[in-house]
């Protein structure tokens, strides 16, 4: 909230799963909080934001392991800057480098350890903590505005999604059980296919992690676009074995 309201910047710098959660934390914070949220991957903060920070921005830095030299790098460019820029760890692994040495403040998943490549668990995490990050910088946001209908009309939609927080285990446990017919079909629909593209419009994270998982999973060319995007150039390479759905 300081940073907002002092004119300061929030980057969020991470990669892979860790940066498909960022792009969903920004959908949250811009449709809940009001507030803007900047995820960018490593490379492109180095090229496009490194030398243009200012006093008051903001980096998150969201990994699973902690142990992401990428983005270890950017942190210790931040540092050698000199500016008072404030740096944030959402990590899962708390004795890692981000959490140990790189982070003035951290965020723990607490998720328990990923044994296997996919990330499962600390993405979900990552984007429950995204959303309650959101609901709180809403609600703080929220009674900075002046009494009226406005302010009046964010408590209650920030009222009522607070109090089905508790309700969203149960509802992604359900949303599996109910939809169990159709990922078979799903699956039988993916099988064998050598390329895949997946859209995703509003919710271009879930396209970009659902393609992620198919290649880390079953090695399978797949890419995730922005829906828009899919016909300035993808879609002239479509053939008679390729797959492709909305999200």
């Amino acid at each position: 909230q300081a940073a907002l309201q002092g004119g300061g910047r929030i980057f969020v710098v991470c990669c892979g799963s860790s940066f498909h959660a960022a792009k969903a934390g920004a959908l949250f914070f811009n449709e809940i909080a009001q507030a803007p949220l900047q995820p960018v991957l490593p490379g492109e903060f180095r090229a496009e934001h490194a030398r243009s920070l200012r006093d008051g921005d903001v980096i998150v830095a969201v990994s699973q392991s902690g142990e992401t030299k990428d983005l270890i790098d950017v942190l210790n460019q931040v540092a050698q800057t000199g500016r008072r820029v404030s740096r944030v760890g959402l990590v899962n692994n708390l004795n890692s480098t981000l959490a140990q040495e790189k982070c003035e403040l951290v965020l723990p998943l607490r998720c328990g350890p990923e044994v296997a490549v996919p990330a499962t668990k600390s993405f979900l995490s990552q984007m429950a903590v995204f959303y309650c990050l959101a609901l709180r910088l809403g609600e703080r946001l929220c009674a900075a505005l002046p009494p009226g209908p406005e302010r009046a009309a964010r408590q209650g939609a920030l009222r009522a999604r607070l109090d089905g927080l508790p309700s969203l285990p149960d509802l992604v446990a359900e949303a599996s059980t109910c939809a169990a017919a159709e990922l078979e079909r799903a699956a039988q629909l993916l099988y064998l296919r050598p390329s895949v593209h997946i859209l995703g419009t509003r919710h271009y994270a879930v396209a970009l992690e659902g393609a992620l998982k198919i290649r880390e999973v079953v090695l399978n060319h797949t890419q995730g676009y922005e829906g828009s995007e899919f016909k300035h150039g993808p879609n002239t390479i479509l053939g008679w074995s390729t797959l492709f759905g909305p999200t």
